[in-house]
């Protein structure tokens, strides 16, 4: 094999080696940046948790006053049960929305994780190439 030939293999695995470690570079930087976006809504839903947990304090307190089950009639009664009935209705709704909230950050932080574990993958291939590459410009040497 020529000299110029062996050159020319050098500098293509050195070259291919460099780009490897650009994208591990890349990829773990990448994951840096998922991670704390994953930390911003971890502590997104905590809150949000702590809020429905007060706000389900309050529904129960509703539905309690709501569903006493009063013993007076009349046109006052009859405007207190619909607008208690329209009352405990959107509580609900609202508890509900709560729960999708959480739920959709859960499926985004599922996202994310999901994102890292393929960048993983990728790095570590990446990194099985640079070390054959590391081998092969050693073995140049040889």
């Amino acid at each position: 094999m020529s000299s110029e030939k062996n050159m020319d293999d050098y500098y293509s695995k050195v070259n291919e080696k460099s780009y490897a470690e650009g994208q591990v570079y890349d990829y773990e930087n990448q994951n840096s940046i998922l991670n704390e976006q994953i930390e911003r809504l971890k502590t997104a839903k905590t809150k949000i948790q702590t809020e429905k947990s007060t706000f389900a304090t309050i529904k129960k307190s509703t539905n309690k006053v709501v569903d006493k089950g009063y013993e007076w009639k009349g046109d006052t009664y009859d405007t207190f049960s619909n607008d208690g009935d329209a009352l405990v209705d959107d509580c609900k709704s609202y508890h509900d929305s709560i729960d999708d909230v959480i739920d959709d950050i859960n499926y985004k932080i599922r996202d994310l994780n999901n994102q890292i574990y393929e960048n993983e993958g990728l790095i570590g291939w990446f990194k099985a190439r640079i070390n054959d590459l590391w081998t092969e410009i050693d073995n140049f040497f040889n």
